[in-house]
């Protein structure tokens, strides 16, 4: 939740990125974060970002 405080535009590419992970398990994580309800997208995929609920 960090990374996306210090940037709510971050991707699950960027992510994956940072935590050493692979994509396919940052955007798992993002999206158990949005079913928790302790994050939620807003706007496109391309020009959105994420906000901490």
């Amino acid at each position: 939740m960090d990374l996306i405080r210090q940037n709510p535009q971050i991707t699950g590419d960027e992510i994956a990125q940072q935590l050493a992970i692979t994509t396919r398990w940052a955007k798992k994580i993002l999206a158990k974060l949005v079913e928790d309800k302790l994050i939620e997208r807003h706007g496109s995929r391309k020009d959105g970002e994420w906000r901490i609920t």
